[in-house]
């Protein structure tokens, strides 16, 4: 076999030469195409209705949470007349503002009211017989004194309740019997000049009577 000249060998060199440098750049262009082994795809966008979790459970076929009820009424505090609060049933706090109403309350105008006893005729139609009875008897000198003044100014008195309780020591209402305080104001309003108002009070006993209504019996201490 001949001996390969120096041409020879040096052509055969440059050749193996080039044709490694085609191999190492066609291996760095894959390395820049392909796709890092540790490189994380973009996330896809997800519709907004999949964020939700009722969606989710739906689609996983488990019912929806439910909503918390919401907190009954009679779970939580009530509120009350004060007159029931304080002890006393609706019926007999009414009966009471009733017969106060009309037994402290003149109208001294002209045309209006005769005399001082007027006012025990209109609450004698909220008291009990025999206490209706001791009304219209006990004007006294007191009271026509009073009228003298408030006929002279022409002056309209009014009594507004402010509150209605049980008297201190007093015993609970019964289905028979009941005990109250009457707390009100009582404004003299005259023709001409200023109205002036004071703080007034009055213990009542009052029955249930057989008509189902209940009315003033009496006042204890007075």
């Amino acid at each position: 076999m001949p001996t390969p000249t120096p041409s020879r060998r040096r052509a055969a060199s440059t050749a193996a030469l080039f044709a490694g440098a085609l191999l190492l750049a066609s291996l760095g262009i894959a390395l820049l195409v392909a796709p890092r082994p540790d490189s994380n795809p973009a996330p896809l966008p997800v519709p907004a209705s999949s964020s939700s979790p009722t969606h989710r459970n739906t689609a996983q076929g488990s019912r929806p949470a439910a909503p918390t009820p919401a907190k009954s009424a009679s779970q939580g505090p009530t509120s009350q007349p004060a007159a029931v609060l304080r002890g006393l049933p609706q019926p007999i706090a009414e009966a009471a503002k009733r017969f106060t109403v009309a037994w402290a309350s003149h109208d001294a105008r002209p045309g209006k009211d005769h005399d001082y006893s007027d006012a025990a005729d209109r609450a004698a139609a909220e008291a009990t017989a025999d206490f209706a009875a001791r009304l219209r008897g006990k004007t006294g000198s007191a009271g026509a004194h009073r009228w003298q003044q408030w006929q002279t100014s022409r002056a309209r008195v009014t009594a507004n309740i402010t509150r209605i309780t049980v008297p201190d020591g007093a015993p609970g209402p019964t289905a028979e019997v009941a005990y109250a305080r009457v707390l009100y104001s009582l404004t003299t309003t005259p023709e001409h000049g200023p109205s002036t108002t004071s703080p007034q009070q009055v213990a009542l006993r009052l029955e249930h009577g057989a008509d189902g209504r209940w009315r003033a019996a009496g006042m204890p201490k007075a």
